[in-house]
C-alpha cells in the first residue's frame, strides 16, 4: 500500500493556475493522495466555491484573512494532520507536475532514516529545459542561498541544506518534531527558515533529480515587483539574524549585494530602504506598506 500523501496548494488570485495544477496532479501515477486547496482570502473565493471540478477533486479550505504563504500552508497542514498522512506535500499552485514526480519523492523518502523532507528538480514552465531549482544550500556564514546547485551534472540524490518551498515532501516525523512553518515572514524565506530548523533537528533534506515539476514563477506576486523586492530583502536579514554564524559578515554581504542590485537595476532603492528600516525596527509578518 502506498503511503498516504496530502498535497497542499495555496491559492491567492491564481484560479487558472490552480486548475492547471490540479489537472496535472490527476494524471500522476501515484494513487494514494488527497488534494487540499487553501484559498488565501483573495478575490477568487466565489469562483472556487462554484467550481465543480475543483470541489470534486479537492478539499477547499477558506482562510479568513491573508496572512501569507506560511499561514496558508499551515492551515492546510493542520487540517491534513487529523488524517495521519505519512507525508504532506507543499506544492506551489503555479506549477504543473510530471506524472512520476510523487512516486520519486516518496521512494526517495523511504530510503532514509530520520528523513525531514524531500524535494526535486524544478524547471521553468515557459522553458522546460531551463532549470529554476536543482538542489540548494544555505550558507550560514555569509547569509546566501543558492538554489541551482547540481543541475544536469549530478544525476544522483544529494543531501542538501536548502529546499524550495515550491516543492517540499515533508515527513510526519518532521512535522511532529519541527512543527509548522514560521508565519513571521509573510512571503519569501520561510522555506529557508524551515530548512534551517529541519537541519538543526537532526533530520535530512534530500534532493532527487528524478522528481520533476514545472514552475510558472512569481505568478501571484509579480516578477521582481517592489512587493517581491521588499519581502525578499527584509526576510533575508531576518534569516541572517536567526541563523547566521558570523552575523556581521553576513549583514555586510547582504548590504553589499543590495547596493549591487540597485546599481544594476535589479532592485529599487525604495524597496531596499523600506526593507532595511523595517528589519531594524523588528517589523515582522505583513507590512503596512502594502496593505
Amino acid at each position: 500500500m502506498e503511503p498516504l500523501v496530502y498535497i497542499i496548494l495555496v491559492n491567492y488570485r491564481g484560479y487558472i493556475d490552480t486548475v492547471d495544477c490540479v489537472k496535472s496532479l490527476l494524471n500522476i501515477k501515484y494513487k494514494n493522495y488527497k488534494i487540499i486547496i487553501v484559498e488565501n482570502a483573495s478575490s477568487d473565493e466565489d469562483i472556487l466555491k462554484k467550481d465543480e471540478f475543483l470541489n470534486a477533486h479537492s478539499k477547499i479550505l477558506y482562510a479568513s484573512e491573508n496572512k501569507g504563504f506560511s499561514d496558508g500552508n499551515n492551515i492546510g497542514i493542520k487540517y491534513a494532520r487529523q488524517f495521519k498522512p505519512e507525508y504532506i506535500l507543499l506544492l506551489n499552485n503555479d506549477t504543473v507536475v510530471d506524472k512520476n514526480f510523487l512516486n520519486e519523492l516518496v521512494l526517495t523518502a523511504k530510503k532514509y532514516d530520520k528523513i525531514g523532507l524531500v524535494t526535486g528538480k524544478i524547471f521553468y514552465y515557459n522553458n522546460s529545459k531551463e532549470l529554476w531549482y536543482s538542489g540548494g544550500t544555505y550558507n550560514r556564514d555569509n547569509g546566501r542561498t543558492n538554489q541551482v546547485l547540481y543541475g544536469d551534472l549530478e544525476e544522483k540524490e544529494q543531501i542538501i541544506t536548502f529546499a524550495s518551498g515550491c516543492l517540499m515532501l515533508i515527513s510526519r516525523e518532521c512535522i511532529d518534531k519541527v512543527g509548522l512553518l514560521d508565519d513571521n515572514y509573510f512571503m519569501y524565506s520561510e522555506d529557508t527558515d524551515y530548512c534551517c530548523r529541519v537541519y538543526d533537528a537532526g533530520l535530512k533534506i534530500i534532493w532527487t533529480p528524478r522528481s520533476v515539476i514545472y514552475h510558472k514563477v512569481s505568478a501571484s506576486a509579480g516578477n521582481n515587483s517592489i512587493f517581491q523586492q521588499y519581502y525578499i530583502t527584509r526576510n533575508n536579514f531576518i534569516i541572517t539574524k536567526k541563523y547566521g554564524n558570523n552575523k556581521c559578515r553576513a549583514y555586510c554581504t547582504r548590504l553589499f549585494q543590495c547596493i549591487k542590485d540597485v546599481i544594476k537595476g535589479r532592485t529599487t532603492i525604495k524597496a531596499v530602504v523600506w526593507a532595511y528600516m523595517d528589519f531594524i525596527r523588528g517589523k515582522l509578518g505583513i507590512s503596512d506598506r502594502f496593505k
